[in-house]
């Protein structure tokens, strides 16, 4: 089944709403409403956003989130054509990615590498948190009920608690070119896709930053199952300690 000649753009994000129902954000700045047994759209949301749209989160059976580059976030319910509210960016960002956390709150993250954390229930801005990155977020991960990850065109992917403006901790140095999706599998361990044609499987659980920046790989030629790699330490009083599966457990090139 093919839905089309309905956006007159290029589609950016296609989101879930329930198990027959899901929504379409296309660069020609309009959302529609689609049921999975129908070939026409349901309903258009149009003449709110300016321009393309970038992301959509839903955080309930009714209502969803949507972002653009016309720097502004709307909330919306699919049962009026008018959005609920707008949440305009400054004049230098707007948001690419967006998270649910829960039924009322979502974050997002932007261009500038700042991340955000939104309440549409009282329809203003939560928190803003360290600017860690330092090119554009581009996307975001709950990763359980009080944090989540970022991944970066940085190439750095950072794990933040929701209650701390600082970032918990930072993986780097696996992926060479940005980082644009990220899954999480459980509490402990998720994995990455990036540019550079991988996507990595990591442990936050095993994760010790105690190596050199440029000193540790783990799997970059090996065969699938194995897990080997090298590594320097900087405190030299742990060199006979053994080193545990830290950072990376598997990279599969695509």
């Amino acid at each position: 089944r093919t839905f089309d000649n309905e956006h007159t753009g290029s589609i950016e994000i296609v989101c879930r709403l329930d198990d027959h129902i899901f929504l379409s954000g296309s660069n020609d700045s309009t959302i529609k409403l689609w049921n999975m047994d129908q070939l026409a759209s349901l309903r258009t949301f149009k003449r709110e956003h300016t321009d393309a749209v970038l992301h959509i989160c839903t955080m309930t059976d009714s209502n969803f989130v949507s972002t653009s580059s016309d720097k502004s976030i709307k909330v919306w319910n699919i049962n009026r054509l008018a959005s609920i509210h707008t949440y305009h960016l400054d004049h230098s960002s707007y948001a690419v990615t967006l998270c649910k956390l829960d039924d009322h709150t979502f974050l997002s993250g932007s261009i500038d590498g700042v991340i955000r954390l939104w309440d549409i229930t009282k329809a203003e801005l939560m928190q803003t948190f360290n600017k860690e990155h330092v090119e554009i977020v581009s996307c975001i991960c709950k990763l359980n009920e009080s944090s989540f990850l970022t991944g970066s065109g940085d190439r750095t992917i950072k794990l933040w608690d929701i209650n701390q403006v600082a970032s918990i901790q930072t993986f780097y140095n696996e992926h060479s070119m940005p980082i644009h999706s990220l899954c999480a599998l459980h509490n402990t361990k998720f994995v990455s896709a990036s540019d550079d044609g991988t996507i990595k499987l990591w442990s936050i659980m095993d994760y010790d930053d105690t190596y050199d920046e440029n000193d540790f790989c783990i799997n970059a030629n090996t065969e699938a199952g194995t897990t080997r790699g090298t590594k320097k330490k900087k405190n030299r009083n742990r060199e006979n300690e053994p080193w545990s599966l830290s950072k990376l457990f598997r990279s599969f090139h695509l």
